[in-house]
């Protein structure tokens, strides 16, 4: 997805030939710090949604799309397109409740050995949704954990507040942030 919004944003401000041409500038910028020819990648690759990328991959691809995009927000413009629409069509089935109360459910569509979603609190009106990166997932951040935390915090959470307007078409919910890893913060 942070491909695919990087070429549709630089498109929409500058035109289509620069949306292609951004995307191919950011292969060149990945494939540089990729020393085994064999891992390189295409912007074609990079596109494709059935592909999987590791932690460390993401976290260069997406530092080079917020700077490439020159959108201080671009996480949270990914994030609020994270669910798919698929997915959303299933939770139409269900209460806005009933899908926070179950959100660690729907997370798992998507990512079990990185990340993982903790309910602390479920009210008529809130939610207190605590994420928690996984062991494995904090070695890997290693010294770069505050910057990697950032980076998933960000989409992961505006994917979850955009639920309400992406399901029924109202308001987004509110973020309150309590604690947060980019802050160094458990």
């Amino acid at each position: 997805e942070n491909v695919n919004y990087l070429e549709e944003v630089v498109s929409r401000e500058r035109g289509a030939e620069a949306g292609t041409l951004v995307a191919e500038e950011l292969v060149r910028r990945l494939n540089e710090r990729i020393p085994e020819p064999a891992y390189r990648v295409t912007s074609e690759f990079l596109m494709s949604g059935s592909t999987g990328y590791s932690n460390e991959f993401v976290a260069y691809l997406v530092e080079f799309c917020i700077d490439l995009s020159k959108d201080p927000d671009f996480q949270q413009h990914v994030g609020e397109r994270l669910v798919p629409d698929w997915l959303i069509r299933i939770m139409r089935f269900f209460s806005i409740r009933q899908i926070y109360n179950s959100a660690d459910k729907w997370v798992g569509f998507y990512n079990k050995s990185s990340y993982f979603l903790e309910k602390i609190q479920i009210s008529t009106q809130s939610v207190t949704i605590r994420l928690r990166l996984t062991k494995r997932t904090e070695e890997q951040f290693g010294e770069y954990r505050k910057s990697c935390g950032r980076i998933w915090c960000n989409a992961i959470k505006y994917g979850i507040a955009s639920v309400p307007q992406r399901v029924y078409d109202l308001p987004p919910a509110r973020i309150e942030e309590h604690s947060c890893i980019a802050k160094g913060q458990e």
